[in-house]
């Protein structure tokens, strides 16, 4: 419910945007036409860049709030949190493609630069979330367990203190340093009594593997994919318990 309150709030804020630029308040508002030349001025198309400006954020922010609980109720929380992030990254770089148009000579090489910017930020979002969204794996190797992907590490079987089979992790009531969706949950979060634990859950349900370190770290494994049993049996055994 989390998201789809910030989606729809994001959605309301992008469409009140729009009531901020109007011909008379533009001028004054935007600085960068302010440090243009007379003759950049009386180039730049302001009536049809204020136009354009208002009806892109008008349809983008109702857009973003009509589409938000829609995606919500009837695919899930996960299609609401790509919207708020896919969505406003591809909408702005179609805006500055699209005011390039009115915009005079002086100012294309700034536009090309910020449009470059926001696909590399695009491209750079949508790695993130693939990564994230990626189950992490245990490795048990000779002398070390690897936990693959984003927020996994390496440990040496000296360091673990202890590792067993749990029927349920703590309640969860912040995430620190992590990824979270309906499905998944990766890295750092803390506990309903302020303890930081670190999750790396898939689709799991019951059992969990709960592995803890020499230096107090507190792991916890799941994913329905998996057979946690006998990883916890395989680990127990290079630890010697």
């Amino acid at each position: 419910m989390v998201v789809l309150i910030v989606s729809f709030f994001v959605g309301l804020m992008l469409y009140g945007v729009g009531f901020l630029l109007t011909e008379k308040t533009a001028p004054s508002m935007m600085s960068g036409y302010q440090k243009l030349s007379a003759e950049d001025k009386r180039a730049f198309k302001l009536t049809e860049f204020v136009r354009f400006f208002r009806k892109f954020h008008f349809i983008v922010g109702g857009m973003i709030m009509v589409l938000s609980p829609l995606l919500f109720f009837f695919v899930g929380e996960d299609a609401n949190s790509i919207l708020i992030i896919v969505f406003p990254l591809l909408a702005y770089i179609f805006f500055i493609i699209k005011i390039k148009f009115y915009t005079p000579a002086s100012q294309q090489l700034a536009l090309n630069f910020a449009l470059g910017l926001m696909i590399v930020v695009s491209l750079g979002a949508a790695v993130m979330f693939y990564r994230s969204i990626q189950p992490g794996t245990i490795l048990v190797h000779g002398h070390s367990l690897e936990i693959t992907g984003i927020y996994g590490k390496t440990i040496d079987y000296v360091d673990i203190e202890e590792v067993v089979l749990v029927d349920s992790i703590p309640a969860i009531t912040l995430k620190t340093n992590g990824f979270e969706s309906s499905t998944v949950k990766k890295g750092w979060f803390k506990t309903r009594s302020g303890e930081k634990v670190k999750l790396f859950l898939t689709d799991a349900n019951p059992p969990y593997l709960f592995i803890q370190l020499k230096d107090g770290t507190k792991m916890f494994y799941g994913d329905d994919k998996k057979d946690v049993q006998a990883l916890a049996v395989e680990i127990g055994r290079k630890i010697g318990k």
